[in-house]
């Protein structure tokens, strides 16, 4: 109980203290009538209790009192308290956080004060870039309970429970990103792993007329398990892959090197269209002395564009050309043997050569003019002579003199070095006449031999000759 005390007016006033020679007494006794009485009197005192962020419950017990009045149990804050009072304390701190270390247990001797404060959990944060990721940026955009700073950490910074996080990532050129977490609530550690996938695209592959065959091989790749080898028309290919391309022509054809590269970095679709050029060569026209002419002709072409038609010394012929060739030799020469078709598969020299022919020997004419009284008419008589060791054309032509009209013309075959041949013209109607004979020969010049021959009334006949060259 407490001690009051009445005045001699009948005021009752709550003693607060009772001092004796000086000292505060804390318990008084007195006896009354047949024993000793205790009279008890504990000062009291004021309990406050504060709690901290992260701080749940604190729980304050007063376990023992030596004050009647005081009740056994848990105390609110702004309490009374009285001197000797033993007082216990508990307390529970919120998820994410821990109690700083406190005083359990308090004998009162004082207003007493219990201020209980808890830490926020402190975690760790590690960021992973994986292959093909440019960059990872993680933001702390709020630390609800004091923890941290905003703005961007790094990796093995340390992050407190309840903070927010922001995650951002850009790839790496050739590269998308995997999905990622982009936002965090801190509870524990936090790993933030970003991952990205290459590229892939198409390669596309063709080849022209003349192209053998095109050899596209993937020599490495920064795709896990993209098989290096041979790769064919529309196969996938990923950006940084390293191709390289063969091609072969078949015979008589080119590659066009500005069709295709020799090695390629992919970095988008691949489009191969390799092409060829048929193969140009160079014709070379050669004629010797004696020879006329020399024609070559292109009479079909596999090259686009190429004209058909006569061609020239120095012209561009191509692979697989059809050249015909045709010549001709001046008087007085003979062609040699030469070839009158090519089918072009390199450089092509037309060698036309003429050999000079060898002079037949001049034939041997004579000849009689009769004239026949009763007709009126004139009949010529010939004798033709061939002085040579092989066969010959002897062409006959027969001229009037006078007129240098052509009276009469033939062509007789006579034998080696025959004599003596006997050629009758018939009815002529001139008084004098002109003969050539003329001896042919398909490998020698020809040589004419001529006569003139007068007219007679009986069976002689005057004749002049002459011998020349045709």
């Amino acid at each position: 109980m407490a001690i009051t005390y009445r005045d001699s007016n009948g005021k009752t006033t709550k003693v607060q203290s009772v001092v004796f020679n000086g000292t505060e007494v804390m318990k008084l006794r007195y006896d009354c009538g047949n024993g000793q009485k205790s009279l008890v009197w504990c000062k009291p005192y004021t309990l406050s209790v504060s709690k901290g962020i992260g701080v749940s419950t604190v729980t304050v017990t007063r376990t023992a009192s030596q004050e009647p009045s005081a009740t056994i149990g848990v105390l609110p804050d702004d309490s009374t308290i009285y001197y000797g009072d033993t007082i216990t304390v508990s307390a529970v701190a919120q998820i994410g956080f821990v109690l700083k270390d406190y005083t359990k247990s308090y004998t009162v001797t004082g207003d007493l004060t219990i201020s209980i404060s808890a830490t926020v959990n402190q975690y760790m944060l590690s960021i992973n870039r994986g292959a093909g990721v440019s960059l990872v940026t993680v933001t702390r955009t709020s630390s609800p309970n004091g923890g941290g700073a905003t703005g961007v950490l790094i990796s093995g910074a340390t992050i407190y429970y309840g903070d927010q996080l922001s995650v951002t990532a850009t790839p790496s050129v050739g590269y998308t990103l995997n999905g990622f977490t982009d936002a965090y609530v801190v509870q524990g550690d936090v790993s933030v792993s970003v991952t990205a996938y290459v590229q892939s695209f198409i390669l596309s592959l063709s080849q022209g007329t003349g192209v053998s065959s095109v050899t596209v091989q993937r020599t490495s790749s920064p795709k896990k398990g993209a098989a290096t080898g041979t790769l064919a028309n529309g196969s996938i290919i990923y950006y940084g892959d390293i191709l390289t391309v063969k091609a072969l022509a078949v015979t008589g054809y080119t590659v066009n090197s500005s069709s295709y590269s020799s090695s390629y970095t992919v970095t988008g679709n691949i489009s191969l269209n390799v092409t060829a050029m048929v193969s140009r060569f160079t014709l070379t026209i050669n004629k010797n002395v004696g020879v006329s002419y020399v024609i070559v002709q292109r009479t079909s072409s596999p090259k686009q564009g190429a004209a058909t038609g006569q061609l020239n010394d120095g012209d561009a012929i191509y692979f697989g050309d059809v050249l015909t060739v045709s010549a001709d030799a001046g008087l007085g020469y003979v062609l040699n043997s030469y070839i009158t078709s090519y089918s072009v598969e390199k450089d092509v020299t037309v060698n036309i050569i003429a050999s000079a022919r060898p002079y037949l020997t001049a034939p041997g004419v004579s000849g009689t003019l009769t004239h026949d009284s009763s007709s009126g008419a004139m009949y010529l008589s010939l004798v033709i002579s061939n002085p040579n060791s092989i066969p010959v054309d002897a062409d006959i032509k027969v001229f009037d003199v006078n007129s240098s009209n052509l009276l009469y013309s033939d062509t007789i075959h006579i034998s080696n070095n025959e004599s003596g041949r006997k050629y009758n013209v018939g009815e002529i109607w001139a008084t004098k006449v002109k003969v050539t004979v003329t001896l042919k020969s398909s490998t020698y010049a020809a040589m004419s031999s001529t006569i003139t021959i007068q007219g007679s009334s009986n069976s002689g006949g005057s004749s002049s000759s002459s011998s020349g060259q045709s």
